[in-house]
């Protein structure tokens, strides 16, 4: 049983990493689209449902207004955040117990 619920989770993680990279393209494939890659030399093609990832010849860019590999100049490729950085705070020091004056 135990062995079950973790290929479940296994299957259930793998599929979620596959659908977030790739478009979800419809079963009726009568019309061929077309979706922007996170490269701009690439492209997403639905083919019979599968999204096939598709490489931009040499010197252009996906278009994704025209839904075409155009040459680079004519294209606006979208530039990708930059990732962000998060840092750690820094431990907090706890005050050091002060002590009353000695009398003298």
């Amino acid at each position: 049983m135990y062995a079950m619920h973790i290929s479940l989770a296994l299957v259930v993680c793998l599929a979620t990493t596959y659908a977030v990279r790739t478009p979800l393209c419809p079963l009726d494939n009568s019309v061929e689209l077309y979706y922007p890659a996170n490269d701009c030399s690439q492209f997403w093609q639905c083919s019979n449902g599968v999204p096939v990832l598709q490489d931009c010849p040499e010197d252009t860019l996906f278009d994704s207004d025209l839904n075409v590999c155009s040459y680079s100049e004519n294209v606006v490729c979208p530039t990708p955040k930059p990732p962000t950085t998060t840092r750690r705070p820094r431990p907090t020091r706890r005050p050091r117990p002060t002590r009353r004056p000695r009398q003298q």
